[in-house]
């Protein structure tokens, strides 16, 4: 369920007195943090670029693996997905996007299960089918086949099964909650409360925030970002809330209708450290300028890293460290070596 790479520097000491945090009252029943200031806040330059072609292959997300690239393409390419060596030879194109039999309406990665020589396989969600399939993909002949294994409700924007009858499920609503076999629910710590259902179920609706998720290497947490607004949650699997942050302004400061200022991108959750895309976008909602945030597991803050141009997106090697980012206004991938900090 979790991916080798991802989208997703170990310091050994921290310097509170550099850090400007206050501790508030949520609107909920938990508390959070507004973090001002990084102990560390620098620039950070690619250790190199790949160059590839932009037009054989539109990405909009890379998963490095292994020795291969899994690609998730635009939609206009027809399939969901690429699998390229590391020079991008095609091995396979896979996914067919169309409303036929084993055909695709959306795709979405969902996390690697497993690469040999031979296989490669993992997880992909259809949002707007409602299903959960295992593609593999055989990696000499470029082979590829999809099995269906779990359905849900169209639109559900988190499916993940956590064993033994359990489920961890975010609906249209945006609200984390776990279920089992009999039906039971019960909401992530924080992510139930002022609920109302006659709005929230209704197509329409469109809840304030639009979050992704990520999980560590045993799925025993869970990141959730924001990408309308500079927040960030982790939490057990359990539902437990271990911490709420707000980057630069808190929950009170932002107006939902009008803000038009910093969020979240990519992010990574290791089993040490986090790291996550921060995007300031000026009074138009165009990209301004973005850094790399990076936080211990419980998202105290360690580093702040200022990048060049206006990146999309990235893919982080949690063995290596290296951090590979595509971009909107360049078309190659810049390199990253973040294995200081991780």
């Amino acid at each position: 369920m979790v991916e080798e790479a991802q989208t997703e520097v170990m310091m050994n000491r921290l310097i509170p007195l550099m850090l400007l945090i206050w501790l508030l009252p949520g609107c909920s029943n938990h508390s959070f943090e507004v973090i001002k200031k990084f102990p560390v806040e620098n620039s950070i330059g690619p250790v190199k670029t790949i160059e590839y072609d932009v037009v054989n292959y539109p990405i909009w997300e890379i998963a490095e693996i292994g020795d291969f690239y899994l690609l998730s393409l635009f939609s206009d390419t027809g399939f969901g997905f690429a699998v390229t060596d590391k020079s991008f030879n095609q091995i396979s194109r896979l996914c067919r996007l169309g409303n036929g039999p084993g055909e695709f309406l959306s795709t979405e990665f969902r996390g690697l299960i497993s690469v040999s020589e031979d296989t490669l396989k993992f997880y992909v969600h259809d949002l707007l089918k409602g299903r959960r399939c295992i593609a593999a993909v055989c990696l000499k002949s470029g082979k590829s086949k999809i099995t269906e294994t779990d359905s849900f409700a169209p639109w559900t924007r988190a499916y993940y099964p956590l064993g033994n009858g359990k489920y961890l499920i975010s609906n249209n609503n945006n609200r984390y909650y776990l279920t089992d076999n009999s039906g039971n629910k019960t909401y992530f710590e924080g992510w139930g409360d002022d609920i109302n259902e006659a709005v929230e179920n209704q197509e329409w609706y469109i809840p304030d925030i639009q979050s992704t998720e990520t999980f560590n290497s045993d799925s025993s947490r869970l990141l959730i970002n924001d990408r309308n607004s500079p927040a960030l949650w982790v939490h057990s699997t359990d539902g437990t809330l271990v911490k709420n942050v707000y980057i630069g302004k808190g929950p009170e400061d932002l107006d939902r209708d009008t803000y038009r200022g910093g969020h979240l991108g990519a992010s990574y959750l290791g089993d040490d450290s986090i790291v996550t895309m921060y995007v300031e976008s000026d009074d138009m909602g165009e990209t301004d300028s973005s850094w790399l945030l990076i936080f211990d597991k419980d998202l105290n803050p360690k580093a702040r890293l200022s990048l060049q141009g206006e990146n999309k997106g990235f893919t982080l090697n949690r063995k290596t460290g290296i951090l590979l980012m595509l971009g909107y206004d360049y078309e190659e991938i810049r390199v990253y070596d973040l294995s200081e900090w991780l």
